[in-house]
């Protein structure tokens, strides 16, 4: 039975294939159906998401927690059947290290417990406030609760990165955003 294995696994390998990442942004996902379309045998689509990414919309979670993570995707795959005509209304997933694009319309946040207490996450919120973008909150926790004005006082607004004037952001910014 081993060597049967084997030589399967031999065989298989010996085929052309087209390598694609496990998560697939709007410009893969073009090349992907460029290559098959043009019958390309082998290849590699790029992988990961570019510091500029395309899409329209964007979801935007507390990358610390590995729940809001789980939940920005799988909103993502429910938002697909919906938006697939157009690989640039595939809504993305928003790294925390990325900055939001100038092609982004829409702001998917997913608001989940805690999530206003990350600094990462309130920068990303800030960000956003700062563009002119459609913005739709989804609670994503049951026991998600609006913050109080008190709660993010109590933020260490040296964590938050400062606004397009470069003036420094306090959590005066973070309160008139979220509240």
């Amino acid at each position: 039975r081993i060597e049967q294995i084997q030589a399967a696994m031999t065989a298989y390998s010996a085929k052309p294939a087209i390598r694609v990442p496990q998560q697939l942004e709007a410009r893969g996902c073009e090349q992907l159906v460029n290559m098959l379309i043009d019958g390309v045998k082998e290849g590699a689509v790029e992988c990961g998401q570019s510091k500029d990414s395309e899409a329209k919309t964007g979801i935007l979670c507390d990358a610390s927690s590995f729940e809001a993570n789980s939940a920005a995707h799988i909103l993502q795959m429910l938002l697909v059947p919906y938006t697939c005509h157009d690989a640039h209304e595939i809504p993305q997933v928003l790294h925390a290290d990325h900055s939001i694009s100038h092609a982004t319309e829409k702001i998917l946040i997913l608001c989940t417990t805690g999530c206003f207490t990350q600094p990462a996450f309130l920068n990303q919120v800030l960000e956003v406030s700062d563009l002119s973008v459609m913005v739709l909150p989804v609670i994503a926790d049951v026991d998600f609760r609006v913050p109080s004005r008190e709660a993010l006082q109590a933020i260490d607004a040296s964590a938050l990165a400062p606004g397009l004037d470069e003036e420094p952001r306090t959590t005066d910014d973070v309160a008139t955003v979220i509240l």
